[in-house]
Formats: structure tokens, sequence, C-alpha cells
């Protein structure tokens, strides 16, 4: 489990260091003032490769269909925005510290050392400094490893090539706009089936939908997908059909199982939820993270959301840790709140927000 977290000159962020983390960290703040920057400077340590940044661009919306042209400037315009202010400069330096495998670092820099120099005499419009471009590259550390050092490289055609590590830590990441393709449901829920992992996953489905019997994996037209037995139906519907917000609470349920002692990123956790079914997700997804070890930083905007979550605060408190991201002359910082007074500002109906 992630204990303690520092982040210097990423995005909105200056530096930050945040410790005492928990089971259960809830991000609240206004539009703007860091939450899913905080969220992906978790999932960039956790590693894979600068792949994943171009990720967390597209579920920005910032687009996913990435041209790059034969010059400095639209290289690095890609990459801007990874530093804080804009300044390409300073080197982006993340590191959190895991209860079991102890300290892992990210730093994100322009390394010179690697210059590509594209070709001058190709037949496109380049800026005077087309024939120069250092590779972004993302290094990580980790306690007990060797380190490993991957860039963004740029072809002569302007392919960006963008390799992925080995030395990964057990992350998932469900987006805002989470939209998942019905065959990768399908795997995670095999992939828990297989190992007798998905009773606990069913036990909490049926009680939050109790009109759903039973869950399987079930292949039409081709295309693995998920199913569900329905009180009172002949045959299974696929889950998408049944409810949006059934297929969403699978998806989290099944990312937590299947990332035992790992960390579990989910951004604004109540859409696609109806307001009365907040307080059993909330049960759900705390029950589960506890049974299968599993740590969530989870952010919302909505204050009947983080209201619900009092009965399971209440359970156990110091499963618990709010924190609250702030803005202020462009500059991000964060406020945390220990499961104690959480539970007291719940109690008597504070906006924490």
């Amino acid at each position: 489990m992630i204990e303690s977290l520092e982040i210097n000159n990423f995005r909105g962020f200056k530096k930050i260091e945040l410790k005492k983390l928990s089971r259960i960290n809830i991000l609240v703040g206004d539009n703007g003032s860091g939450k899913t920057a905080l969220l992906e400077s978790i999932f960039l340590t956790g590693g894979l490769g600068p792949e994943l940044y171009l990720r967390t661009r597209a579920w920005r919306g910032i687009g996913d269909k990435i041209q790059v042209g034969l010059d400095r400037d639209q290289y690095e315009a890609l990459w801007k925005e990874i530093f804080h202010s804009l300044d390409q400069n300073l080197a982006v330096d993340m590191s959190f510290v895991d209860s079991e495998s102890g300290r892992r670092e990210l730093r994100i820099y322009y390394d010179a050392s690697q210059t590509t120099l594209m070709p001058l005499n190709m037949n496109v419009r380049s800026s005077y400094e087309s024939g120069d471009i250092h590779p972004l590259t993302f290094e990580w550390r980790s306690d007990g490893r060797e380190p490993t050092k991957l860039s963004a490289s740029i072809t002569p055609q302007g392919v960006i090539q963008l390799p992925q590590i080995s030395d990964l830590y057990p992350i998932m990441f469900l987006p805002a706009q989470m939209s998942f393709p019905p065959e990768e449901a399908a795997k995670r829920f095999s992939f828990l089936s297989r190992r007798q992992r998905q009773t606990g996953v069913l036990k909490i489905i049926k009680s939050l939908f109790p009109i759903v019997e039973d869950v399987s994996v079930e292949i039409v037209s081709g295309t693995p997908g998920l199913y569900v037995s329905v009180k009172g139906m002949s045959e299974k519907m696929a889950v998408g059909s049944l409810s949006g917000g059934l297929s969403k609470f699978l998806t989290i349920l099944f990312a937590i199982a299947a990332t035992p002692k790992g960390v579990v990123i989910i951004d604004e956790i109540e859409n696609g939820f109806f307001y009365k079914k907040y307080e059993e997700v909330w049960t759900g997804i705390t029950d589960l993270a506890e049974e299968h070890e599993t740590q969530l930083f989870v952010s919302t905007h909505s204050l009947e959301c983080l209201q619900a979550a009092l009965p399971s605060v209440s359970s156990s408190p110091s499963m618990f840790t709010l924190l609250r991201t702030e803005s202020a002359r462009s500059e991000c910082s964060v406020k945390a709140f220990s499961g104690k007074d959480l539970l007291a500002g719940l109690q008597q109906r504070i906006d924490f927000r």
C-alpha cells in the first residue's frame, strides 16, 4: 500500500508531499484544482512507459489522434503540459513509498545526450530547430532494482516510438468517462472466475442489483461479453443493455479484485450511478478493497456521493483519508484529513469540497 507521495514540477503542482495515506483515499476539490493530476502522478509513477501520458491526454479529451511534425516545437508541444507552469527546463520528479515494495521514483526530462538529428532536406515545412530534437525521457527507479530509462523517440519519418518497461507496479486507472470494450470486461471476469475469486464480486452485485441472479461470459456474433441472468427473464441479457450503472460497477469491482495489494484509481466515481445507489457503492468497494488488500484513490464532485460514504467511514475510520485539492495563482496544493476528521465532518454535514 502506498504510504506517502511526493510530486515536484508536475502539471499544477510545484511541490507537495503527502504522508499517512490510507486504504481508501477520497479526493475532492474544485475544477482545475489538481484532482486528476494527482491521480495521474500516481499512475505514471507506477510505470509502463511514456505511452501512459498520451493515454491520460486522451482521457482528458485532448485527443488520441497524434501527428507530429519533423521539428522540435511540434514534438515538445505534445509533452509541455506535463511540466509545472509549462517550464520544460525543470525536470518532473515524483515518487511514492509502498509499505511492502519500498520506494519507487519517476523522473521526466529532455535528454540532450540522445539528441535526434532530423533530415533537413525533406520537402516539409520545418522550424529552424527541425534538425535537433531532444527525446523526452522517463526514468524509473525502484528499491532493489536497476533503473529503467525509456525515451519517447521520433523516427526520421515523424513516428513516435513508445517503449514499455517490464518493472510494473500493480496499478489500474479507471477514468471519469469509462468506456471499455465488452471483451475487456469478459476477460477480467474470466480471470477472476478461473481463480475462484468471483464470489465476492457477485455477492456485492446482487446486493446492489437484486434482480441479478448470476453473471457469465457469453459469445455473441463472435464477440465475448458479460451477460446476466435476470429474475423473470427467460434468456440472459448483456450487462450494458440492462444498466450502464451495473456495467460501471462491475468494471470497478473487477479492477479491485484483479489488483490485490495494488492500487486502483477511480476518477469521478459518482458518474453513471443513481444517487440512492451511492451508499451501496461505497460499501461494496470498501468491503472488496479490504478483502483483496487493494488501495483506492477515488475522486468525486458530488456532495451526495461524499455524504453517502458515512456508513463505510463510520465502520472503520482508519481505512480512510480525505484529500482536498486547492488552486491559487495557478499553483495547486493538497490538504489531508484523517479518517477521524472525515467522519466528524460527515456527521456534521460539513461540505469538504
